[in-house]
């Protein structure tokens, strides 16, 4: 995953499609754009993936709070004491279909445990807080202790469907979204420094 340059996203039947990254999937002549041949399904529905690797993902992040703001280092994106942050992936939900959240990351020293889930957004792209989980569904991981390693591992989480304004399933949505962004979280309620190498996020059926 880390390393890998490509987004990709596609609208086929949405009129606001307004990404922050939006492309024909058949134009792969510029950079950072790649083919995916099972772009759009026989239904219709938009399908494509967004992805992140070894780059600056300053543009992507759009809330943040901890020690310091996400930083690129040349190879990844680090992060300081209890860093949260939501990158725009602005991934369009259709009824039915699964998709697959992926994150590469390392814990570089200190304590604190490691998230990963998705913010449920309305058709406007505001927060949708409508079930009974935690603030975000966390879905990838959640509160994961992270190995000390000098590499990254990845981890995955798939998401599909809605929860009932009762429900608490992480790897449903909040009812009534039509978008999602990815949350992550590094060495909350510790100290320390993580790297996130990759983020990839796909629909997969």
């Amino acid at each position: 995953m880390a390393g890998d340059r490509y987004r990709f996203t596609v609208h086929s039947n949405d009129a606001i499609g307004a990404e922050l990254v939006a492309h024909d999937q058949t134009n792969t002549n510029k950079p950072g754009y790649i083919n995916v041949a099972s772009a759009t399904s026989g239904t219709g529905i938009a399908r494509g993936a967004f992805h992140l690797g070894a780059e600056d993902w300053t543009p992507y992040i759009e809330h943040w709070s901890g020690e310091y703001k996400p930083k690129f280092n040349g190879s990844a994106m680090e992060c300081g004491n209890s860093t949260w942050f939501t990158i725009a992936t602005r991934f369009p939900i259709a009824v039915g279909m699964k998709y697959k959240v992926s994150i590469a990351l390392a814990k570089v020293s200190g304590t604190g445990t490691a998230y990963c889930g998705v913010d449920s957004l309305d058709r406007n792209f505001n927060g949708v807080r409508t079930d009974k989980a935690t603030s975000y569904n966390y879905g990838t991981l959640a509160g994961k202790p992270l190995p000390t390693t000098a590499t990254s591992v990845t981890y995955s989480g798939t998401y599909q469907w809605y929860n009932s304004t009762s429900g608490s399933d992480t790897n449903k949505f909040d009812p009534g979204a039509k978008y999602f962004n990815v949350v992550v979280i590094t060495n909350y309620g510790g100290k320390g420094t993580s790297r996130v190498y990759g983020l990839n996020v796909q629909c997969i059926s």
